[in-house]
């Protein structure tokens, strides 16, 4: 008999490089056969080096060898280091480096010494790897980012610089008008910046100190509302093709962004996702209205209403790919179906829930979006328990069955998950029902209903394994009969099938 020791170390190798990299790393600890031919590159392809002070905060395993990451070096392509390392792990040269994440561990209010070295290794291990394109820096640490060192290695060292991640404490004071000088020209480098801050750090003026037009993605999420200042940084950021603006708190600024959208400032942009808006349908409108052509919208307005839907109707329904609608409180039933009647690019929808009735009163217009690959809404029925609503779940289920591209199936109504509404009467996914309907949905990946769907059986479930090939996630509870739940569970277990 033949066993897997006896195999070529080149097919060992092959099997190694089809392992994921927690199943290859499980085993190269078997014996030093698999540990010399398994090898595989995907080991090293992303490293992580913790300091132990990040061990016992909880964020890592130990810390890798410096002369085992030193034989490696040319394999590594994504490095995070955590903590107050030895100076040797930031004096290394890494040939294929394009990922670095750096990121504090120390929780003192006043720079020290040990803080400014710190920094120094930092700018050392970004001037030793020109090649890095995405650079990650969270500084958890009050005292940290009081140096230039950082940023002006990036300015200086980096070939081509495309992604900046930038984390931080609501706690951290502001940097010193020299840093945040420096952070703007190193920032000026790159095509995205994802900022995750007090604003307060960022108060000088930063067209004075560096070009922002070639800055095409700006993700910023503020902890302080100072929302004049984050328009006037946008203004400068005439490139963008991506907008996302998230703040904790403040009053959202509409006359100013309305301002913005008048002069045209980003006539690239086709990506926006706007955050806590409170502002009145009335109120709102005239922004939805001068928005350039959207592919992708996503939108936290919670009086958004029939005004500002009429302008999306009129203004984007021929060019949306993404629309996530799904925290507008006022979204109603019949705007999401003439989402689904009037988008025919529409590839991810999240909106709330659609009734039974005006589906059925709507039935005459089909649904253009037939290359839809995530779908978020619930469907309500509201018609009652029998005889119309039996018709109605038939034709929920004949609907979805034309969305042959989709992929994912959230069934779930924003504010709902964790909640057994039984007050609430949902579409039902059983054999009885119509749910054989849904066998031509080959691609779906992900499944999730509502805690209201507790009707299945063992038999819709297990119809469900059978018929969707693809399916990774199903979950819900399934029904209130907890026999029937244990052997629903049991067959996904059975299948490989994860609940969450």
């Amino acid at each position: 008999m033949a066993y897997i020791t006896d195999l070529p170390p080149e097919i060992l190798e092959l099997i190694g490089n089809r392992l994921d990299k927690c199943a290859l790393l499980n085993v190269l600890r078997t014996c030093h056969l698999f540990h010399r031919n398994f090898s595989s590159d995907l080991v090293w392809k992303e490293v992580t080096a913790q300091a132990a002070t990040a061990v016992a905060a909880g964020d890592g395993d130990s810390l890798i060898d410096i002369g085992t990451l030193h034989t490696h070096t040319r394999k590594v392509q994504a490095l995070k280091l955590c903590g107050p390392l030895p100076a040797d792990y930031f004096g290394l040269s890494f040939p294929n480096l394009t990922t670095l994440q750096l990121q504090d561990i120390a929780v003192n209010n006043s720079p020290t010494e040990r803080d400014r070295e710190q920094e120094s290794k930092w700018a050392r291990v970004i001037r030793l790897n020109p090649t890095i394109c995405d650079i990650a820096i969270y500084l958890r640490h009050r005292a940290s980012g009081q140096s230039t060192e950082i940023w002006d290695a990036i300015l200086e060292f980096l070939h081509r610089p495309r992604q900046l991640k930038v984390g931080g404490s609501s706690s951290m004071p502001k940097f010193t008008v020299q840093v945040q000088k420096s952070f703007w020209r190193a920032v000026s480098r790159f095509e995205e910046l994802d900022y995750n801050g007090p604003v307060d750090q960022l108060r000088i003026d930063p067209h004075k100190w560096a070009n922002l037009t070639g800055l095409q993605r700006l993700s910023y999420k503020s902890t302080i509302p100072s929302t004049y200042l984050h328009i006037k940084l946008f203004e400068y950021c005439r490139g963008l093709k991506r907008l996302r603006w998230s703040r904790d708190a403040g009053v959202f600024p509409v006359k100013e962004l309305l301002q913005c959208l008048m002069r045209s400032d980003w006539p690239h942009l086709d990506d926006l996702a706007l955050d806590r808006v409170y502002q009145s349908d009335i109120e709102f409108a005239p922004v939805m209205y001068r928005l350039p052509p959207l592919k992708h919208l996503r939108l936290d307005a919670a009086l958004f209403g029939p005004q500002c839907f009429n302008h999306l109707k009129v203004r984007q329904f021929a060019t949306l790919q993404t629309l996530d609608l799904i925290r507008c409180e006022n979204f109603t039933s019949q705007m999401a179906l003439e989402v689904l009647q009037g988008c025919p690019h529409l590839e991810v929808f999240m909106g709330r829930q659609i009734a039974m009735s005006d589906l059925i009163s709507m039935l005459r217009r089909p649904w253009v979006c037939s290359g839809l690959k995530r779908l978020g809404v619930q469907f309500e029925n509201d018609l009652g328990p029998l005889g119309t609503a039996t018709d109605a779940n038939k034709v929920v289920l004949e609907r979805l069955s034309r969305l042959t591209s989709l992929e994912e199936m959230d069934m779930v109504l924003n504010g709902a998950r964790g909640l057994v509404r039984s007050n609430v009467r949902a579409c039902r996914w059983r054999l009885d029902a119509g749910l054989q309907q849904l066998a031509t949905l080959t691609r779906l990946r992900i499944a999730r209903f509502d805690f209201s769907v507790t009707h299945m059986r063992t038999e819709d479930v297990q119809w469900m394994v059978n018929h969707w090939p693809s399916l990774e996630v199903l979950q819900g509870y399934f029904s209130l009969d907890l026999e029937i739940q244990q052997q629903a569970n049991a067959l996904l277990n059975e299948r490989g099938i994860r609940r969450h």
